[in-house]
């Protein structure tokens, strides 16, 4: 549940967001609520928080001071006084809290003073606001900065406002603009909650280059530093960035594979290269069947799929029949592509922190591509399993992993206990606590070091273990990781003493079958989705599943 506060009046905002899953605290009362342990803003059904604050109407009457600018003392003050509520906020609470950047109307009385003088200009009390506000951002994991400063350069100050409803009811935006602060809102709780999507899956001709190339051959395509060809080439550009995010790139184009290659290999002006592409289906069929197969040999949902293409017969075609892949419509004016590209990505592909694992995306879904080749060529499973030289590294209450632990939490559902989700701060205070322990699993095989891929949190009650959460990434699922896992915890608690381990399972969608069915198999006794277990015969039940050997510890 997200609460809503500000110093203007956005009860606007309320026509978008469910009234059970939202609240509004009314206008300029969120510094009470900050302060009020008892108010709404610490109640555990709230979780997020957005403080929209409006730097001009915080200032008040000091804006109007000219005095006020010489030492810009008492504005300052103001500012810190602020933010030492928020501070304070982020301790007590430990709410996911997101408050914008600030930005302050360039039309003022100042006129030309405002850039032309160093003594009489409120643009250094903008940056010092928004510098106090990043600053914070370093220190506490659980404050997410609204970009408002890029959304009034994008769309301009007056566009954004009506002087009209603001002097009659406090209103300062307009209904274009609160569609704009509800857009971003829920692109960065997208990007806070992981779901966003995985694959961008892209057609060629017309869309990665300017014409056909089995018509026009490689010189006669657009593609190049000048012109059209720029367009094409800066497109290539952004995707390539998106790509270095940890998305996912493909292929998915009507073409003879040898003109494309030609392409890719010979076009100096190529900013994209076949590497980049971890799936490319290139050929005649159905467009419909090659996106159905890029997202079963990524073993990916269907649902984590952007499809682009320039053609609409094609796009209407996917529509239709794919109604779980995003199909966006490709711009009319080519000169707007670059820029329709980054609002895609605002849309689909939102990012609030980038881990390692992120960055190694690409490199991670092709090492698992090789798995899938050498699982074909082998005899049984044991065979592909010892093939691999498997080695996993588990730490316990490792700092360095903090945001990749809160990460796995957020993204992961099919093998995961309960599907609790925890932020960074939460995960932080689990590993400072003497309660918690929490284990991070990190897989590394002949193939690819696939980073943090499993997490355990526990909590210790006496002589008695909770396992609050038990994940694993499917992508190694099968090969005997979730079981060595667990035992080295298990191994791990028993050396505390603790004989004995129970777990709550939340049954969901996606997860009431793999993560369930991996518990119910190593001899937990279900009792109405509770499971317990000794630690001593689930060890030993355990090592009839000859447990993987290259296994390390690191107490952190």
């Amino acid at each position: 549940m997200i609460a809503f506060g500000s110093n203007i009046n956005i009860e606007p905002l309320k026509r978008y967001f469910d009234e059970s899953e939202s609240y509004f605290i009314g206008y300029d009362k969120y510094i009470f609520e900050m302060l009020n342990e008892n108010s709404v803003l610490y109640d555990e059904k709230i979780d997020k928080v957005f403080i929209f604050i409006d730097l001009k109407e915080m200032l008040k009457d000091n804006f109007f001071n000219l005095s006020n600018f010489e030492d810009k003392m008492n504005l300052k003050k103001t500012i810190d006084d602020f933010f030492d509520v928020v501070e304070r906020f982020l301790i007590k609470s430990k709410k996911i809290l997101i408050i914008n950047n600030a930005f302050l109307d360039r039309s003022t009385y100042l006129t030309y003073l405002n850039f032309n003088s160093e003594k009489y200009s409120f643009l250094d009390v903008e940056n010092y606001y928004n510098e106090k506000l990043r600053v914070l951002k370093k220190e506490y994991n659980n404050l997410i900065i609204f970009d408002w400063q890029r959304i009034v350069f994008e769309y301009g100050y007056k566009n954004l406002t009506d002087n009209k409803f603001w002097y009659l009811g406090r209103i300062k935006f307009n209904s274009f603009c609160f569609e704009i602060i509800k857009d971003e809102l829920n692109n960065i709780l997208k990007a806070y909650t992981g779901k966003i999507k995985k694959v961008l899956v892209l057609d060629l001709d017309n869309t990665l280059w300017g014409g056909i190339i089995g018509e026009d051959g490689i010189d006669g395509i657009k593609l190049s530093e000048d012109g059209e060809g720029k367009i094409y080439r800066d497109f290539q550009k952004n995707i390539k960035a998106l790509k270095d995010l940890g998305i996912i790139l493909t292929i998915c184009s009507k073409n003879n594979i040898d003109d494309v290659k030609e392409v890719f290999e010979k076009h100096p002006l190529m900013v994209l290269k076949w590497d980049d592409f971890i799936i490319k289906k290139i050929n005649w069929n159905n467009k419909v069947e090659n996106i159905k197969s890029i997202a079963e040999e990524l073993n990916v949902g269907i649902d984590s799929l952007v499809f682009i293409d320039d053609n609409p017969v094609e796009r209407n075609i996917v529509k239709e029949n794919l109604k779980e892949v995003e199909v966006v419509n490709f711009p009319e004016n080519i000169e707007n592509l670059v820029n329709w590209f980054i609002d895609v990505i605002y849309e689909f592909f939102p990012k609030i922190n980038l881990t390692k694992e992120d960055i190694k995306k690409t490199e991670q879904y092709k090492a698992n591509l090789k798995r899938s080749e050498l699982l074909k060529k082998v005899s049984d499973i044991e065979d592909f399993i010892k093939n691999l030289n498997i080695e996993l590294h588990i730490y316990i209450d490792n700092k360095n992993f903090i945001s990749r632990a809160a990460q796995l939490t957020q993204k992961t559902n099919q093998f995961n206990l309960t599907t609790k989700r925890y932020t960074e701060n939460d995960i932080r205070t689990f590993m400072e606590s003497e309660e918690k322990i929490v284990f991070l699993l990190e897989y590394k095989d002949k193939f690819q070091n696939e980073g943090i891929i499993g997490e355990a949190i526990v909590k210790i009650e006496s002589d008695r273990a909770v396992l609050d959460t038990f994940l694993m990434s499917c992508r190694v699922i099968g090969r005997k990781v979730e079981y060595t896992f667990l035992y080295e915890i298990l191994n791990y608690l028993e050396q505390m003493k603790i004989k004995d381990i129970s777990i709550e399972f939340i049954p969901t969608k996606k997860n009431k079958f793999v993560a369930k069915e991996f518990f119910e198999k190593i001899n937990f006794i279900n009792n109405e989705n509770i499971f317990i277990a000794k630690i001593d015969d689930l060890k030993k039940h355990l090592e009839k599943f000859k447990l993987l050997e290259r296994s390390k510890i690191d107490r952190n």
